[in-house]
């Protein structure tokens, strides 16, 4: 069995469709843009630690 990655170092990220996050302490969530007339939120949050795992990966599309 492949031993689950934990990323520790600055600028570490996670890329998925949902994110689930256990903390003590968040700043937000504010609204940030992205591609186009789309709009998404950020927030940051703080803990002792502070975690976060992936619920749903990414799921890339193939184009038609």
């Amino acid at each position: 069995m492949n031993p689950v990655p934990t990323y520790r170092g600055e600028g570490d990220s996670l890329v998925a469709e949902r994110i689930y996050c256990v903390f003590e302490q968040a700043k937000g969530p504010r609204r940030v843009s992205t591609d186009g007339r789309h709009n998404a939120q950020a927030m940051t949050i703080r803990g002792n630690p502070a975690r976060a795992v992936i619920l749903r990966p990414l799921r890339l599309r193939e184009p038609t």
